[in-house]
């Protein structure tokens, strides 16, 4: 099996820290989000991840780093075959503000990583490691399509239970019958959960933020006074109806090795 490629990024960035908050905090009083949020918790959710997003993409719109190298290699296309001055003017112009988008994107992306991982010290180890060219991490999956890894995974899963079951004694053909050890209260509907329990629960966690965030972690502290109360309104949403919403039900895995050296095919 021919070692995977390496995969091929689009690096993103958002000047968060450059965004006006007063102007943002204004227009999120204002949505319907916070006028008249629904009823219905997966419509809550959605409605809850549509807006933030469209108000982070409009006060920090993204800043695409790949758009600035095109536009850079285009002009140096154009100087190159023209050998005009005033082509190479403009070549050199578009270099240096590539140059200027992609030093602060790395910048402000060390920054991030660092300020997170600030409180977990085997994840500033591996922050530093790979500052200084010492993270050996490699894709650890072979490329294929989605199909084949879910299906190649589900096979080597049942190939295990089944392996676990067979070793079982085949002596034990009965089940005791237990008696219903349980003599307390049955647990039959859940407390509303009140601002201030979510509040202290947010104080305790990381400010870490996932992929699957609409906004960053940071910008949601900074405006949790009034965010607060659709958080506990969405809590309250799922826990009254037992349901989990759609949105939640999406998780981003990264499997890696044990050993760096062992080969990916071998998983």
């Amino acid at each position: 099996m021919s070692r995977p490629g390496l995969p091929r990024k689009t690096v993103y960035t958002r000047n968060v820290r450059g965004m006006d908050s007063d102007s943002f905090r204004t227009a999120l009083q204002r949505s319907a989000l916070l006028v008249s949020p629904p009823d219905n918790v997966d419509e809550l959710v959605a409605l809850y991840n549509s807006t933030l997003t469209a108000l982070l993409d409009k006060f920090a719109p993204v800043k695409k780093v790949r758009q600035a190298k095109k536009v850079r290699r285009q002009a140096e296309r154009k100087w190159r075959k023209s050998r005009l001055e005033v082509d190479r003017q403009i070549y050199r112009h578009t270099r240096s503000q590539c140059s200027a988008i992609i030093v602060k994107a790395r910048s402000r992306y060390v920054m991030n990583i660092v300020s997170s991982a600030v409180s977990d010290s085997r994840k500033m180890f591996a922050v530093v490691n790979g500052l200084l060219g010492k993270d050996v991490t490699q894709p650890v999956l072979p490329e294929m399509d989605d199909q084949t890894a879910a299906s190649t995974l589900s096979a080597y899963f049942e190939d295990k239970i089944k392996t676990i079951m067979d070793s079982f004694s085949d002596s034990v053909d009965t089940v005791e019958q237990t008696s219903d050890l349980f003599c307390g209260t049955p647990l039959s509907n859940f407390q509303p959960v009140t601002e201030d329990e979510l509040l202290k629960l947010v104080r305790r966690c990381r400010p870490t933020t996932s992929v699957d965030d609409p906004i960053p972690t940071s910008v949601l502290l900074q405006h949790l006074d009034i965010l607060l109360p659709v958080l506990v309104r969405i809590v309250n949403a799922s826990l009254f109806s037992a349901s989990v919403p759609r949105q939640f039900k999406t998780a981003v895995i990264k499997p890696i090795l044990k050993k760096p050296q062992l080969g990916p095919e071998l998983v």
